[in-house]
């Protein structure tokens, strides 16, 4: 059952899988067709304010949510893609970790690139903050980190051999 959220109800992996077990994953294929964010964050209260958010505590996690990535949603531009909690943003993660336009995806001949818009928590990538403004081309299965909030970057095959796993 989708997560709801005050961006919407979000896909979570486990509903993904069991669409593949009752309909088959070539039905996804048809679906998935643009790169996803595979969200994991804590549960918590939908907030409309930048929460700065410390590592290490543990917490209790949402079931992980299958994020699309969809160029021109919202933006005029195809290409680019806001990710952040406010409504405005292309990619709506609205969670307390996640400024209100956190940072941009930007479609480029090379592939994705991810650059970090300012954003309070920061943005993480392999271990190393990124700095802002500055763009940097994610790979398939790459993490993005935002406070205590995970994205990883998935092409639509990684997707679909990971819900393909789960389904059995």
């Amino acid at each position: 059952m989708p997560i709801d959220s005050p961006a919407g109800p979000i896909t979570t992996l486990e509903d993904a899988v069991a669409a593949a077990r009752a309909d088959g994953v070539e039905k996804l294929t048809q679906r998935y067709t643009q790169p996803v964010f595979l969200i994991q964050a804590p549960v918590q209260v939908w907030s409309e304010v930048t929460e700065v958010h410390a590592f290490g505590a543990p917490k209790r996690m949402l079931p992980s949510m299958v994020v699309e990535l969809i160029p021109g949603k919202l933006n005029k531009d195809p290409d680019k893609l806001s990710v952040g909690r406010a409504g405005v943003c292309d990619v709506i993660l609205p969670f307390g970790a996640m400024s209100k336009v956190h940072g941009n995806l930007s479609r480029t001949p090379k592939g994705y690139e991810y650059q970090d818009a300012g954003s309070t928590n920061g943005t993480i990538l392999s271990a190393a903050k990124l700095k802002p403004g500055s763009p940097v081309l994610l790979r398939d299965k790459d993490t993005l980190k935002f406070g205590d909030v995970t994205a990883q970057f998935l092409l639509p095959a990684s997707l679909l051999a990971e819900i393909k796993k789960r389904a059995g």
